[in-house]
């Protein structure tokens, strides 16, 4: 029995020999396995680097290349027709600002000559316009207004007057708030344009107030509607029926709107229509 204990607990010395020998193997390859994790991870960092760097090296010299080689589509300044601009503003610029008479179409005399002639007859039609608006005539005297619009666009007294018919005639404070501005852009110190300004302005100022909020109580109601309801989807079908109408038209196509339903809905032919019209 004793023979057969000490067999045993040499038995067991050997295990543990054994067993401590292969967990200093599996340490060693644990380590040398974490040493080489560590190498991949920077050689893989090294050469992302390097190509993010050549990335932003590319990336960077790419819009200076298309920037040179990019043609320019706008004409030369001396192309660029600014004639039309200085023969409207010519006779209320000043002498220090006019532009010289290279960049104008007609020679200068001709056209100080033409400008004086149209101011004339439009302060001429101002004055019979204004008369004929006293004598309650508005019908002509509005054909007499636009006439003078016509003849001179920016003159201060011409557009103040023409805003004052608008105002207390034709009930258009808007549009005579507008030619007022105009008036004062022109002549900052045209005293009754100031005046008209300064009491038209906050009117103004009211009637969009009041227009926004209408846009945005309709704005409120088409929200709440629900996107399933019978009567939105009978609307965007009449809206994309009228849109397509609309489009075909400008294009040259005759049919009619109840034509073009029938196309829509029917997925079928007209009679008397050509293929392109389909």
């Amino acid at each position: 029995m004793c023979s057969v204990c000490e067999g045993s607990a040499e038995g067991l010395v050997t295990r543990k020999r054994t067993h401590s020998g292969g967990g200093r193997t599996t340490g060693s390859k644990r380590k040398w396995h974490r040493r080489m994790g560590g190498l991949s991870f920077l050689i893989f960092f090294f050469i992302g680097s390097l190509f993010s760097g050549l990335m932003f090296a590319l990336l960077s010299y790419a819009p200076s290349y298309r920037s040179r080689v990019t043609p320019h589509y706008l004409p030369d300044g001396r192309f660029l027709q600014i004639a039309d601009e200085a023969r409207v503003l010519e006779p209320y610029l000043s002498a220090a600002v006019r532009l010289p008479d290279s960049l104008n179409g007609t020679p200068a005399g001709k056209q100080q000559q033409t400008a004086r002639s149209n101011e004339q007859e439009a302060l001429s039609s101002l004055k019979v316009a204004v008369e004929m608006k006293l004598m309650g005539k508005d019908d002509k005297a509005l054909r007499l207004f636009q006439h003078a619009m016509a003849l001179s666009p920016r003159h201060p007294e011409i557009l103040t007057k023409y805003g004052e018919f608008l105002e207390h005639s034709q009930q258009d404070i808007v549009t005579a708030d507008h030619y007022y501005y105009q008036a004062l852009t022109v002549n900052p110190s045209h005293s009754e344009a100031l005046a008209n300004r300064q009491r038209t302005a906050s009117i103004v100022e009211h009637l969009d107030q009041k227009r926004f909020e209408r846009l945005d109580k309709k704005r409120d109601a088409l929200s709440s509607v629900h996107a399933l309801d019978a009567g939105l989807k009978r609307a965007e079908k009449e809206a994309y029926i009228q849109h397509i109408y609309h489009s075909v038209g400008i294009e040259g196509n005759t049919m009619s709107l109840a034509q073009t339903r029938s196309i829509l809905e029917t997925k079928m032919a007209v009679d008397g229509k050509s293929i392109d019209e389909h």
